[in-house]
């Protein structure tokens, strides 16, 4: 009898939590938007907010032909005011991806073909980091320059990176020696602080809890104005102690933005 009774509980629950499941996900974007235009009191929101800031700045200095890698540059595209054709590549097929690229295999490109790149968070998730790296060098034209993003933590890894993806982060420095090859980095900035670093590990944590459980996605739904004022105070609280952290030993992204080597500067061939 316990055992039925339990079946028909548990059943019940999945047939509750799939319709509230959809409507929490649309109401949640509706109320605190979605990647990348998230405001305040979105639970990512600091892994996104200092990319904006810097995007602003430097995205004016990409042109011409740009290629853009990974399908979350694809959002900033309009941020490139001098781009004459953008070109999306990934592994993966989806909005806005012109070339859907294999790992280890050539991407079907000429060399020397684009005169700017953008690469946000895409070596988060891509199965071959350094043979997506060489491609990138490969497909643009020497002095051009390349913009790179990354998460320096796991807590911001998992924020940005999708489920299911390999937990990839870079400190700045290991980001800067992963371009060494066939870059040479003119721009590096850590991207938020101590306070961002904390946000993300909590939000993220409680996140990915509720994500595991029926039972506390269901509640996450129900008790959705707490949840997002939490998420708002700790956001604040984030970017005040990011402002007042004198050490900046601790960040949560990097972004670089390097030149291509010419082609006499590249070590051999193996």
């Amino acid at each position: 009898m316990a055992d039925v009774v339990r079946k028909i509980a548990d059943r019940s629950v999945r047939l509750i939590a799939r319709p509230m499941a959809w409507l929490y996900a649309r109401l949640y974007a509706l109320i605190c938007g979605s990647y990348p235009n998230v405001r305040p009191w979105h639970y990512q929101w600091r892994a996104l907010q200092p990319l904006h800031e810097d995007l602003r700045e430097v995205l004016p200095l990409l042109g011409g032909r740009v290629l853009v890698v990974g399908r979350a540059g694809l959002g900033h595209r309009a941020m490139i005011a001098d781009a004459g054709e953008v070109v999306g590549v990934d592994e993966s097929p989806g909005p806005g991806i012109t070339l859907v690229v294999h790992p280890g295999q050539p991407w079907p490109l000429p060399a020397a073909s684009f005169d700017a790149q953008l690469c946000i968070d895409a070596l988060v998730r891509v199965a071959d980091p350094a043979h997506a790296l060489a491609e990138m060098a490969r497909v643009l034209r020497p002095g051009a320059l390349v913009v790179v993003r990354a998460p320096a933590t796991p807590s911001a890894a998992a924020a940005i990176g999708p489920a299911g993806a390999p937990l990839r982060y870079y400190t700045a420095d290991g980001l800067r020696q992963a371009l060494g090859a066939h870059f040479t980095v003119t721009t590096l900035r850590r991207e938020g602080g101590i306070g961002s670093a904390l946000a993300l590990l909590i939000l993220g944590w409680m996140q990915a809890w509720a994500d595991k459980s029926r039972v506390a996605r269901l509640l996450q739904a129900f008790f959705l104005p707490l949840w997002i004022g939490f998420c708002a105070a700790l956001n604040l609280a984030a970017v005040i102690v990011d402002a007042v952290d004198p050490t900046r030993a601790f960040y949560s992204s990097t972004l670089l933005v390097a030149v291509r080597k010419a082609d006499d500067a590249l070590p051999p061939q193996d």
